[in-house]
């Protein structure tokens, strides 16, 4: 697909695998996750939740939704605690972490971001 390493998240999914007759390798070895699978490529480079799975976040707790909130801010936006107020909704968005949001935190960036730094 000649992608590069920051486009895969945005740009691989089940359906990729499928149109390149690897739909069923995913499923058998990976548990259909592209992430997964991508993962054994390229170990510790992405975070699962960068990758658009439907449901991640209902399986997961409040200390991983913190995790992704620190990636977000501190890896993806390079912001430090001084410049939380930057952090917009749109930000959660783009970085596939709507559902966050929506499953520990009202639907609320604010909130997000004040009971993970403290502010």
């Amino acid at each position: 697909m000649n992608l590069a390493l920051d486009e895969m998240p945005k740009k691989i999914d089940y359906k990729v695998f499928k149109q390149h007759g690897l739909g069923g390798m995913l499923q058998t070895l990976y548990n259909s996750s592209p992430y997964l699978a991508i993962n054994a490529l390229y170990p510790k480079t992405f975070k699962p939740w960068e990758f658009s799975v439907k449901n991640y976040w209902k399986n997961e707790t409040r200390d991983t939704a913190e995790e992704a909130i620190k990636w977000l801010v501190e890896e993806k936006l390079n912001l430090d605690k001084n410049e939380i107020w930057k952090v917009r909704r749109k930000h959660f968005l783009h970085y596939n972490l709507g559902q966050i949001l929506k499953i520990f935190y009202q639907n609320s960036h604010i909130l997000a971001l004040t009971y993970v730094y403290d502010f």
